[in-house]
């Protein structure tokens, strides 16, 4: 486990560890500037790896041979939606051409506080729109993405 100090340095806070340990071992907790990273409760871990099996910070470190470099752009044509949008509206016409039954996006709640949620719900879209500059909670996202595709 000597490798979770090397990952914690460039950890972006996605949560992936903390909602694959089987023994809740991993939990979030805010830096001194107010981040959110993983810090691992050593009584409680078993050194099952499955957080670093998971943490795509650590997995694209190890293997830097199969490097891909992917470039896209969009941009929506519909203003309206350009309105409401940033990134030149392509989340929202990712949802106009597959119409998925779930999205999973950050919103801003009344409390300015910025999480994720799994939703179909047309306000909570609407609120997806848009970039929030800072760090999201991902709560239970994964499971419930989880849970949707089973």
């Amino acid at each position: 486990m000597e490798n979770i100090s090397i990952v914690n340095k460039r950890c972006f806070g996605c949560t992936a560890c903390v909602s694959i340990c089987p023994t809740n071992a991993i939990k979030m907790c805010e830096n001194e500037e107010g981040f959110l990273y993983p810090k691992i409760d050593s009584e409680k871990c078993i050194y099952c790896g499955k957080c670093l099996k998971t943490c795509p910070v650590y997995i694209t470190s190890k293997d830097k041979s199969e490097e891909k470099i992917t470039i896209g752009a969009y941009i929506n044509t519909n203003k309206s939606i350009l309105e409401r949008s940033t990134s030149g509206g392509f989340f929202s016409a990712v949802i106009e051409e597959f119409n998925p039954d779930y999205v999973c996006g950050a919103i801003l709640d009344e409390d300015l506080t910025v999480h994720h949620v799994v939703s179909n719900s047309e306000g909570n879209i609407d609120k997806m729109r848009g970039s929030k500059y800072v760090q999201s909670d991902l709560q239970d996202c994964y499971s419930s993405i989880r849970d949707k595709l089973r």
